[in-house]
């Protein structure tokens, strides 16, 4: 089974965003979800930089199917 780039962009960042946030909700209340926050903001930048233009493209595309202008 090839993986190929773009489940490589999708996929690893959208999954490490999921664990930190995970680790994050289940030290809520503790000294360890401040230090979480660190890892999360990055992946959740990461994940942007590399879809951030194509989920934005597809929301403009349904926005204007349905008529917004």
């Amino acid at each position: 089974m090839n993986i190929t780039s773009k489940q490589k962009k999708l996929w690893l960042p959208l999954a490490g965003l999921t664990l930190s946030l995970s680790c994050y909700v289940a030290a809520l209340g503790s000294l360890w979800a401040v230090v979480l926050v660190i890892p999360m903001m990055g992946f959740l930048m990461v994940f942007l930089l590399c879809n951030g233009e194509r989920m934005s493209s597809a929301l403009k595309a349904w926005l204007e199917r349905d008529g917004w202008k």
